[in-house]
């Protein structure tokens, strides 16, 4: 019950942190998953977003076998494309000028 309450208590936060139209070309950094993105608007409502990193994963083996011992990692470069088409971005344009 506790592993689902987290689920989606971290799948709200991921849909509400990438609700947030642009309507200006942005510049983002992430260091979870090192990285740097950028957005432009290709449109009205529609925006496309390159996304530039290295990716990381670290385990150790499987220790059914005697004598088996080590970490195995992976170290992956990623380019992520996208294309985000905002239905409401004339209201979303309003209301960040408003407040």
């Amino acid at each position: 019950m506790i592993n689902q309450t987290r689920a989606i208590l971290f799948s709200l936060i991921l849909v509400s942190s990438m609700a947030n139209g642009q309507t200006q070309k942005t510049t983002k950094i992430n260091f979870l998953n090192p990285g740097i993105a950028w957005e432009r608007p290709i449109g009205k409502k529609t925006t496309a977003e390159i996304n530039i990193g290295v990716g990381y994963n670290g385990s150790y083996p499987e220790l059914t076998d005697f004598g088996i011992n080590g970490f195995q990692a992976l170290i992956a470069p990623f380019l992520d494309l996208q294309t985000r088409y905002y239905y409401n971005m004339i209201i979303r344009y309003f209301a960040s000028r408003v407040g």
